[in-house]
């Protein structure tokens, strides 16, 4: 090519770059507003098929268990797994049901108890700063209060629903993208590519819900162990929120190390009972996620500490507190398609914790021609 050709084509190539980069920003712009905007629909979907993920994967250990010399049969494994969550469910629900009226002829006390720490606490704040604490208190408008919250309890009930029916649709159509994939992408090194990427997504999500599962439910466990016997009201329901919480990366085990607390200063006027609920509930949280949960996981998400972060802050943004649930699985989604697209590998390189393995079709250079001609002949 000549100086002068060469001259010509670096405008024309700096125009196609600046048209992609162009265009990748009007996609990411679209796609954020279609999550934003579509969250009421995506983030039940999203959190379907979490469910859908992990209920496959018990799916597929019952498929290795041998029950009378023979596999366990798929529709009593459909059955086993349907009756576990299903169990759960209503376990779950008429607990936080059957607590409700204990908390409502509970709540004069708190809020007595509240009053009383108040009190104490304005000995130290002085006079004009605890006025101006109990000005806002005064301000407060309640009926409001809970109006938002029965608002709340009614689009989680819907929520709930979609939820439901999404898990029931997918499961139906379980196994039918294999039959599908070869008509949606014809041509073979396309479809392997998409295949790849699938399982990739598939092994990691299935992996991670198992872990956080078990080391959830470890979590909750524990800290039941830790509330029930000192006497706080309504363990098994806070059991429960830091089952849930845990599933927040980082600032979830925060959260459930402080909500007990505060409901520990509410109920008790001794400071023992609060420090054992405080020390003991903080003790398993920091063993459980800074020694139990790296060992099982050993990297299974691939997600650098500020990835973590930013999805925990991105997604919470967008969805709110479901986005705080899925911003990690999504991300890692989102990792391992852009790292099966070379065009998009230095964005899954700057979330991961680890250099992804890249795509051997795609990283295996031809030989040049000197090279070919500079290796020995193989013998016959």
């Amino acid at each position: 090519m000549t100086p002068t050709e060469t001259r010509g084509t670096e405008p024309r190539e700096t125009r196609s770059g600046a048209v992609v980069w162009l265009l990748s920003i009007i996609a990411a712009a679209s796609a954020i507003g279609l999550l934003y905007y579509g969250k009421s629909l995506l983030a039940p979907l999203a959190i379907a098929l979490l469910i859908y993920v992990l209920m496959t994967a018990l799916l597929k250990r019952l498929g290795h268990v041998t029950l009378f010399g023979r596999a366990v049969p798929r529709w009593l494994a459909y059955l086993i797994v349907f009756g576990l969550f299903g169990g759960v469910a209503v376990l779950i629900a008429n607990v936080i049901a059957g607590q409700v009226d204990a908390f409502s002829s509970a709540a004069p006390r708190y809020i007595a108890r509240f009053e009383q720490v108040a009190s104490d606490l304005g000995r130290f704040l002085g006079p004009e700063l605890m006025a101006s604490v109990n000005d806002a208190i005064a301000q407060a408008n309640v009926g409001q209060a809970v109006a938002r919250v029965v608002q709340g309890a009614g689009a989680t009930l819907g929520a709930t629903s979609l939820v439901i029916l999404f898990l029931a649709f997918l499961l139906v159509d379980t196994g039918s993208l294999q039959y599908k994939l070869p008509h949606l992408v014809p041509d073979r090194e396309n479809r392997e590519k998409v295949s790849a990427a699938l399982a990739a997504m598939s092994a990691s999500l299935q992996s991670y819900m198992g872990i956080k599962t078990f080391v959830s439910l470890l979590t909750g466990g524990l800290a039941y162990l830790v509330m029930k016997p000192v006497g706080l009201d309504f363990a098994e329901t806070w059991a429960f929120i830091i089952l849930l919480l845990n599933f927040i990366p980082t600032i979830g085990s925060i959260i459930g190390t402080v909500l007990p607390t505060i409901a520990a200063l509410a109920q008790f006027t001794d400071a023992g009972p609060i420090l054992v609920i405080l020390g003991g509930i903080g003790a398993v949280q920091f063993v459980i996620g800074n020694i139990v949960e790296p060992t099982l996981s050993s990297r299974t998400l691939n997600l650098s500490p500020f990835a973590m972060i930013f999805s925990l802050l991105f997604w919470s943004t967008i969805w709110g507190v479901p986005g705080a649930f899925l911003g990690a699985p999504l991300t890692v989604c989102i990792a391992i398609i852009c790292s099966h697209v070379q065009t998009l590998r230095p964005f899954a390189i700057l979330l991961a914790s680890s250099i992804p393995p890249a795509d051997q079709a795609e990283t295996r250079q031809p030989k040049q021609p000197d090279q070919i001609a500079h290796e020995p002949a193989k013998p016959s």
